[in-house]
């Protein structure tokens, strides 16, 4: 009994004794030199993190991150930022880690940093840096229809005008709503498309006439009118549901060309000024009707003023999207359409937009400005 209360002893002994020369091996600057040359550090970086006693920390995340390597030979090495060198993924920049620095400083998030590396060219990586903490930055870095091209105009657009959200700022930009009217204005290079744009800031040439205008049937308009030929056809399907409903919906101005507007802008100018005329009548180019898929509509009955009163109206509010066709300047969007509400103005974009803008109660300009 004694000898084998004698082996037990020893054997604790010896057990104890080996896991204090463990407990010492793994402390020494032997076992640490090991382990950091197993997470391929280079001697320059390993000398860093010894020199800044970040040794037990490195081998406890047992990881190596490229990050940190550049960010430990870098003039800007930021000890107190080492987690987030090993969660950034590593972007060949020569001031990544700089940027990094500066932008956890500001109050951005490792989160925040990778959806500005994700989402952000490198010039406007580099005014995000220089710039303070905006987090109105993060939300438009967030919707689909961000464009690089318009960082700066958003950030101004947006201090100018806190009481927009986030999306209306984006979009707004996008439409063009932070310049002036007739400002900053782009040539319309699909006009024959159906899709085509064409408002205050979007200019169609003086030459253009559609391909394929067709005479509507003369049960649906009050007088020898065109549409593009997808328009007429949808329009006329329009018309005569809308007879068959007992309602009368007729096209009462359509296509017009570019000198016909000429002479109707002109014509307004003339009888109320041009701040009037530009709320309810496009300049030359600038006209929807130029297109061919743009008609005004009456009951035949009363004049356009007075459609918003009729039956045809509450018709064609609920039913004009089925068929392609959108309101074009609603009630409540002259703010972005430029234009007085006219019930009476409707513009074929085809089934599927004009759904949608139904459903999500936009304008065309908003739709087109967030694609």
């Amino acid at each position: 009994m004694k000898k084998l209360f004698v082996g037990l002893i020893i054997i604790i002994i010896g057990a104890l004794a080996g896991y204090f020369a463990y407990s010492y091996y793994i402390t020494t600057d032997y076992y640490f030199e090991k382990k950091l040359e197993t997470l391929k550090y280079s001697d320059e970086a390993k000398q860093v993190i010894k020199d800044n006693d970040l040794i037990k920390e490195i081998i406890n995340k047992d990881l190596y991150s490229k990050t940190l390597e550049t960010a430990l030979t870098s003039e800007y090495f930021d000890a107190n930022n080492i987690n987030a060198y090993y969660e950034l993924k590593y972007v060949e920049e020569e001031d990544y880690i700089y940027n990094i620095n500066t932008l956890l400083k500001s109050g951005y998030t490792t989160d925040n940093i990778k959806s500005i590396y994700e989402s952000l060219n490198s010039e406007n990586i580099k005014k995000t840096v220089e710039s303070n903490y905006n987090s109105n930055l993060l939300s438009y870095l967030n919707l689909s229809y961000f464009r690089q091209s318009n960082y700066d105009r958003y950030l101004n657009y947006g201090k100018a005008n806190t009481n927009y959200s986030n999306e209306d700022i984006v979009t707004y930009v996008n439409i063009g709503l932070d310049y002036d009217y007739y400002s900053h204005v782009t040539n319309v290079t699909n006009p024959d498309e159906i899709n085509v744009l064409v408002n205050k800031y979007s200019k169609l040439a003086s030459n253009f006439v559609p391909s394929d205008l067709s005479t509507i049937d003369g049960k649906c308009s009050t007088s020898t009118l065109k549409l593009k030929t997808v328009a007429r056809d949808a329009f006329q399907e329009l018309c005569y549901d809308a007879i068959s409903s007992g309602l009368s919906v007729l096209a009462s101005s359509t296509y017009r060309s570019y000198n016909y507007q000429l002479g109707l802008y002109n014509t307004y100018v003339a009888r109320d000024g041009q701040s009037k005329a530009d709320t309810f009548s496009a300049k030359p180019g600038y006209s929807e009707h130029q297109t061919g898929l743009a008609v005004d509509v009456s009951s035949g009955t009363s004049n356009m003023d007075d459609f918003e009163k009729t039956n045809e109206f509450t018709w064609m509010v609920n039913n004009s999207y089925k068929y392609g066709f959108i309101l074009r300047y609603p009630e409540n969007k002259e703010h972005i359409t430029g234009y007085m509400y006219e019930s009476w103005h409707y513009r074929y974009v085809g089934k599927e937009i004009a759904e949608y803008i139904y459903n999500n109660n936009l304008t065309y300009d908003e739709y087109m400005a967030r694609q």
